[in-house]
């Protein structure tokens, strides 16, 4: 269930001033794997100072895959609405305990257990993921999967729903937001991924966003205004195009991959119109 690895800008670059030449600049490289479910399961990304003239090789993958913990409560969530259906509301109510003694906000385990309890009969849970699909690859309903604490601010710049694009479940780490979106058939994009980041000051989400842009778009990046706001865009050269912006101290960024034998700078249209969708 691994899943693309694509650029993942919104934290990937530091740079320094040395000497006042800029020879050279301090990237973070590696890969980090995310549960479908939010949590993280892996991270080498780490700090290394690199020639700035080749510092565009060195990204920041992000990997979404789902933990062997939520393997097993899938299974468990499925064997549970498939006892509902059947009418085995006791091999349902034992599932369903399992379940919430494990991961009380797994989908609807504690509404239903709570349900039974009452003497009452829940419905099925039609979009369990027991029939072999991947929450990781199923376009979510709205609302499913709320996220909350210190990341529910950024959770408006992921929505549910984008228009001419099916959404996967987003990724959720302490202060950063971030989620995959499949475009329609027609596109000329193979995914989009937009990441939020949440910043101490308006100053620092900005350096941030500067040099982002300046190591993943080295030769293309320019500035445009959007809706009212200063947007920065560029692409690679090689398959993305990119677009970020700030809102106060939140870093907004997006990377539209192109399909095989796409010129990305032709996505710049695309990428723009999905800014004009967001907040």
């Amino acid at each position: 269930m691994k899943r693309l690895a694509l650029v993942v800008v919104a934290a990937l670059v530091a740079t320094l001033a040395l000497a006042g030449c800029q020879r050279s600049v301090e990237v973070e490289a590696g890969t980090r794997v995310m549960c479908t479910y939010g949590h993280e399961i892996s991270d080498d990304v780490r700090i290394i100072k690199v020639p700035a003239r080749g510092a565009s090789a060195y990204r920041v993958r992000l990997e979404t895959r789902t933990c062997d913990r939520h393997i097993a409560l899938e299974k468990l969530y499925a064997e549970a609405q498939a006892a509902l259906l059947a009418g085995d509301t006791e091999t349902a109510r034992a599932k369903l305990a399992l379940i919430v003694a494990d991961d009380p906000a797994f989908r609807r385990a504690r509404e239903q257990s709570d349900a039974l309890a009452r003497g009452e009969k829940p419905a099925p849970d039609g979009g369990s993921p027991g029939g072999g699909s991947s929450p990781a690859t199923a376009t979510p309903n709205p609302g499913e999967g709320d996220i909350s604490g210190p990341v529910g601010a950024l959770a408006k710049y992921v929505p549910d729903t984008l228009a001419g694009y099916s959404a996967r479940r987003p990724s959720v780490d302490t202060l950063v937001i971030s989620r995959d979106y499949v475009p329609d058939a027609s596109s000329k994009a193979l995914l989009l991924v937009i990441q939020a980041e949440q910043f101490r000051t308006v100053a620092e989400a900005k350096r941030r966003l500067e040099a982002a842009m300046r190591v993943v778009t080295p030769k293309s990046a320019s500035t445009q205004r959007i809706d009212g706001v200063e947007v920065m865009l560029g692409n690679d050269g090689r398959g993305s195009a990119f677009a970020g912006y700030t809102d106060g101290a939140i870093l907004i960024v997006l990377e539209l991959a192109a399909k095989s034998g796409v010129d990305p700078a032709s996505l710049t249209a695309s990428v723009v119109d999905v800014v004009k969708l967001l907040p």
